[in-house]
């Protein structure tokens, strides 16, 4: 613990403001109860680089000529409390709106303009996408899924899907009439409802207008700009691993890695435990309806599964804002120096990092939370099999490997010295990310 928050101090040290208003929060909350990684991580890095990238956001914006920012549910949540701390503070005049949103709330009323492109999103590869995963995505309901199943030849059973296996169910699902108009006809009866709650939130009007968001793909901005014909839209995002097809790459700006480049900054990142950090309280959004011609927004449940640390995450984030704001403290212009901190916090995590953060409940699908943590329990085997040759040999039984949303956080709570597996998880990432590199360019 003592050797960790050296190396976070040492780091963010470089940054002499950020690193006295961390010191002076790491005060404040010692003592109240918090875990001491999680504290020491949401002090030293979490609250500092919401910080940097919130003002990055806003002043781009700024520069853009931005009147208004949407920030998109449930990863722009803490995101947005923080821009309207600072804007409030600098009397920044530009519009501050949360959306309620999600892959699946948004696509599922756009699936019949552009079924083609809809079919990549809905057989999505993830770390446990079944027959039933692609069904529920598409919005087939439960007493047809059986139906479908048998008229594409497959077997309702938790196997999980291979890459390839997903590749060959698109292709038959983009030939099966049956199932192209069972979507459609979803598609169009959730279309007034989501173009209802866009309208009412100003997604129509001509103000120039930006999105806010983690990033990972940017296909939220392609669904919003196709679903309201919008021009003149533009996104700011933490990172993005790729591009959706078709865009004006120039209108998706990028914070902490672009889909070009930045290799070694992707292969220490863990985009799914970051998710889980900085969340919302509530939980996710599936649909919209209305009450008295107003638009509302459908919850799947109540409450994030993480609820609790998403209140003090929330906590830690906030005070350190407020305290940066007061003091006037300037946000350093480069991400450098976060790169180093996320090396060792998601790329060789300590085992009392790994064991708190990798229990974080975590969902990679468009619907639904799974019940699983970020950093899913491995065997020795397992993680074998994640390496890159292992891979690269299993390519076609891709299904046969178990995955984690946090590969070296379950690397650590498994193994006692688990350098070498580790360097095989970063080894694999690498030559991931060129990979995707090349098919960016």
């Amino acid at each position: 613990m003592e050797r960790r928050l050296s190396q976070y101090r040492r780091i963010l040290k470089r940054e002499p403001t950020l690193f006295k208003a961390s010191l002076d929060v790491d005060a404040l909350f010692e003592g109240k109860g918090y875990n001491d990684s999680f504290r020491m991580v949401g002090v030293y890095l979490i609250a500092p680089i919401m910080y940097s990238f919130v003002n990055w956001v806003v002043d781009n914006a700024i520069k853009n000529r931005c009147e208004r920012l949407y920030f998109l549910a449930r990863d722009g949540y803490l995101m947005y409390c923080v821009a309207i701390q600072i804007c409030e503070e600098r009397n920044i005049d530009i519009e501050l709106k949360y959306l309620y949103c999600s892959r699946y709330a948004l696509r599922s009323a756009w699936y019949h303009i552009d079924i083609e492109e809809s079919l990549r999103y809905i057989c999505l590869g993830g770390t446990h996408v079944t027959f039933e995963t692609v069904m529920n995505r598409a919005g087939i309901k439960t007493d047809k899924i059986m139906d479908m199943a048998r008229l594409l030849g497959y077997a309702l059973e938790e196997r999980r899907l291979s890459y390839p296996e997903l590749a060959l169910l698109r292709e038959k699902l983009a030939n099966c009439p049956e199932f192209i108009n069972i979507v459609s006809d979803n598609a169009r009866h959730k279309y007034p409802q989501a173009i209802a709650y866009l309208e009412q939130e100003g997604l129509y009007d001509l103000k120039k207008k930006a999105l806010v968001d983690s990033g990972w793909t940017g296909s939220m901005q392609k669904v919003i700009g196709d679903l309201t014909r919008a021009d003149n839209l533009t996104g700011f995002y933490f990172g993005l691993y790729e591009y959706p097809l078709e865009v004006e790459r120039n209108t998706y700006n990028t914070y902490y890695f672009a889909p070009k480049g930045n290799i070694f900054r992707k292969a220490y990142f863990a985009n799914s435990l970051f998710e889980c950090i900085l969340s919302s309280k509530q939980g996710m959004c599936v649909g919209y309806t209305d009450y008295n011609a107003v638009s509302y927004p459908i919850l799947e449940q109540e409450n994030n599964p993480n609820y609790d640390r998403i209140v003090d995450i929330y906590e830690i984030i906030m005070t350190f804002a407020k305290r940066v704001e007061n003091n006037k403290i300037s946000y350093p212009k480069s991400a450098k120096i976060f790169s180093k901190m996320f090396r060792l916090f998601m790329g060789y995590p300590t085992g009392k990092e790994a064991e708190f953060f990798g229990g974080y409940i975590f969902c990679d699908d468009l619907i639904g939370e799974r019940d699983q943590t970020v950093a899913a329990p491995l065997t020795l085997n397992d993680i074998k099999d994640n390496r890159l040759l292992k891979r690269a040999i299993n390519l076609k039984k891709l299904y046969k490997i178990k995955e984690s949303a946090w590969l070296q956080g379950s690397v650590v709570r498994k193994i006692e010295n688990p350098r070498r597996e580790l360097f095989h998880v970063t080894l694999y990432r690498i030559v991931l990310f060129m990979r995707k590199a090349v098919k960016n360019k």
